[in-house]
């Protein structure tokens, strides 16, 4: 996993999500456009801030590798 930084901040990348879950990376994109796991678009990629992963771990119960 590598995790991105953009101004002193770390986020993670689309992939990130998907491997630390063990799900698809079209499964994190339905999680996206749903709704439910918070986003942004930065230059075609998704990226999450570790604080709305965690909040999307929280308040879906699932269960990650990291």
């Amino acid at each position: 996993m590598k995790n991105l930084m953009l101004e002193g901040k770390r986020f993670y990348k689309l992939g990130d999500v998907s491997e630390m879950l063990g799900v698809t990376r079209e499964t994190v994109r339905l999680w996206i456009k749903s709704g439910k796991l918070t986003a942004s678009l930065v230059d075609r990629t998704y990226i999450i801030q570790p604080n709305d992963f965690d909040a999307f771990i929280n308040d879906h119960k699932v269960k990650h590798n990291g």
